[in-house]
C-alpha cells in the first residue's frame, strides 16, 4: 500500500481509483458553467510506500487544463427585423449579426450561416452573410 499527494494550486486535486493503484488529477473548485480558458501548471507529485522505513518518490509533472466546448453561442437578439430601402446598392450592409460564446480558443470561434426557410421564398439571391463577421449584405438593388 502506498500514498500519493499532489502539491499544487487549490484548483487541482488527486483522486484515488482502482484500490490506490491508479490516481486521477481532477480540476476542482470550478463553477457549474465550466472552466473557461486554457492553462498549464507545474505540480509536484509525491508517493510514499508503507514500508519501514517508508520510501518516497517525487516527480514534477505538467498539467494542461483545456476548455470544453460546453457553452452555446448566444445571439444578441431572438428576432432580427430590418428595413431595406428599395433603392439600395449591391453590397450595402443590411444587418450585422452579433453573437458571443463563453468558451475559449477554438471552442469560441463562431461562423455564421443563413438557413433556408420552409417556404417558397428564398433569400440566397437577395442577401448573403459573411461567414466570419456576421455582416449581411445585399446582392441585388
Amino acid at each position: 500500500m502506498f500514498r500519493c499527494q499532489l502539491n499544487c494550486i487549490d484548483e487541482l486535486s488527486l483522486r484515488t481509483k482502482l484500490a490506490s493503484v491508479l490516481f486521477v488529477v481532477e480540476l476542482s473548485n470550478c463553477n457549474e458553467g465550466g472552466f473557461a480558458g486554457t492553462y498549464c501548471v507545474q505540480v509536484e507529485l509525491s508517493c510514499r510506500d508503507g514500508g519501514l522505513p517508508p520510501l518516497t518518490s517525487t516527480r514534477q509533472i505538467t498539467v494542461r487544463v483545456v476548455d470544453d466546448n460546453d457553452n452555446t453561442p448566444q445571439l444578441q437578439s431572438e428576432v432580427f427585423t430590418v428595413d431595406v430601402h428599395e433603392n439600395n446598392h449591391v453590397g450595402d450592409v443590411v444587418l450585422v449579426v452579433n453573437a458571443s460564446d463563453l468558451d475559449d480558443g477554438r471552442n469560441a470561434a463562431l461562423t455564421f450561416h443563413l438557413e433556408p426557410l420552409d417556404s417558397p421564398q428564398t433569400y440566397s439571391d437577395v442577401v448573403t452573410i459573411d461567414l466570419h463577421s456576421g455582416v449581411i449584405t445585399a446582392l441585388t438593388t
